[in-house]
């Protein structure tokens, strides 16, 4: 009988951060019926595969699945779901770390709801220490939902080591994926969800620690916010959303994530450098860019380095009081009375 449940980790090239996720995750898994640990390798040339034998001596449940050649981000989702056996696809990036309860927790909510999608509350940890994190992006609340445009614009369904999927729902949307944009797990949940009646389960209790890496060839201003909305827009032209739910997320955006993320990529530069022009063309329409976003794309980058530079360092001083709270049994500002 195929588990339930199987807890899908891409990786490429990441065997040091690849050793870290695993030892988090494979001791809650282990011995499980119920669940399978499944390592779906971009065929990389680091050792990975090493890790993964060597690894598999003490759990040999965990299961092991090389890519011929590196299908790429998109091409590494679609391996995820055509590999795994389970009735669920909980996907899980190789630098990511699972608290304790995860496994456990997840299994009790998909057994309890039977949802089609689920998306699991994160945070971010800072300088490769799992304790230094910041708030949880949303509230610390369990929610059901029966309607998927209310959950999908609830979620956004953009971090993929927050999302479950059923595997058998998520398989007739492959075919949608725009290759190489980095978007395929989005292109997928977006119509798993929006095509069906659900539910749908948010799970808000911390499941993720998030690498926060300034370093990484990321740019989450085109692949992350852009590329999100150009989903939305074909989204839009397929029926599935409304333009007052497009207009809705990218007032969103601008109001809660442009500012910063124009900022971060002004400062990289060089090949990641987004035009004013291209960001015009997906936000001019709201007055809010104009408000928010457009006088950043107008002050020189130096300028610019001038006040991001100290504002970063304010915010590590922040995270290390946050820190040095929680070490000293002090609840940080953003948890209400007794949740510290």
């Amino acid at each position: 009988m195929p588990p339930l449940l199987s807890v899908a980790i891409m990786t490429y090239n990441r065997a040091a951060t690849l050793r870290q996720t695993l030892d988090s995750i494979l001791p809650q898994a282990a011995g499980n019926p119920d669940v399978e640990v499944v390592v779906s390798d971009n065929a990389s040339t680091d050792g990975t595969a090493e890790l993964v034998y060597g690894l598999r001596e003490r759990y040999p449940g965990m299961r092991y699945w090389r890519n011929a050649t590196n299908l790429g981000f998109d091409g590494n989702v679609v391996a995820c779901l055509e590999n795994a056996t389970g009735q669920y696809v909980a996907y899980f990036s190789d630098d990511d770390i699972a608290p304790e309860g995860f496994v456990a927790g997840l299994l009790a909510d998909l057994v309890e709801t039977r949802p089609v999608a689920a998306y699991l509350n994160h945070t971010p940890f800072f300088n490769d220490n799992p304790m230094e994190t910041s708030a949880p992006t949303q509230p610390v609340t369990k929610r059901l939902f029966t309607n998927p445009t209310e959950f999908f614009l609830y979620t956004g369904l953009g971090f993929i080591s927050a999302l479950v999927l059923k595997r058998e729902e998520a398989l007739k949307h492959v075919s949608k994926i725009v290759p190489d944009r980095g978007t395929a797990h989005v292109d997928i949940a977006a119509r798993t969800v929006l095509s069906s009646p659900g539910p749908f389960l948010f799970d808000g209790t911390l499941a993720v620690l998030a690498r926060h890496d300034i370093n990484s060839g990321y740019d989450p201003l085109r692949m992350g916010a852009m590329n999100t909305t150009a989903v939305h827009l074909e989204l839009l032209r397929e029926g599935l959303l409304t333009q007052a739910d497009v207009d809705w997320h990218n007032r969103k955006t601008i109001r809660l994530f442009l500012q910063r993320l124009i900022v971060t990529n002004r400062l990289k530069g060089g090949s990641h450098l987004v035009s004013a022009r291209e960001l015009r063309a997906l936000y001019g329409k709201d007055p809010l860019f104009y408000l928010y976003a457009w006088p950043l794309l107008l002050i020189p980058a130096t300028l610019l380095r001038w006040f991001a530079y100290p504002l970063r360092g304010l915010m590590r001083m922040r995270r290390k009081i946050l820190l040095k709270r929680a070490k000293l049994g002090r609840p940080p500002p953003h948890l209400a009375p007794g949740q510290g």
